[in-house]
């Protein structure tokens, strides 16, 4: 029989970054989601498109998401 395989965890990604005190950050369309996600909301990634220069993914959006003097989460 075989086995599906795993949805993506972003659990681990999610610890590191919580433990480093990591709240905002740019990454890739479907790794953003899950981290968010799995972070509880507490760390905010915002999607990214571009091979060689990462540009906001502004198609669901908005352009303020990408402003990280607005996004910074405080960590206390």
């Amino acid at each position: 029989m075989i086995q599906p395989t795993a949805a993506p965890d972003g659990r681990q990604v999610a610890s590191w970054l919580e433990a480093h005190h990591v709240r905002y950050g740019q990454g890739g369309y479907w790794q953003r989601s899950i981290i968010t996600v799995d972070s509880g909301g507490q760390g905010q990634v915002r999607a990214t498109v571009g091979i060689t220069a990462m540009e906001p993914y502004l198609r669901l959006a908005k352009s303020s998401w990408y402003d990280p003097a607005r996004n910074l989460l405080s960590s206390s």
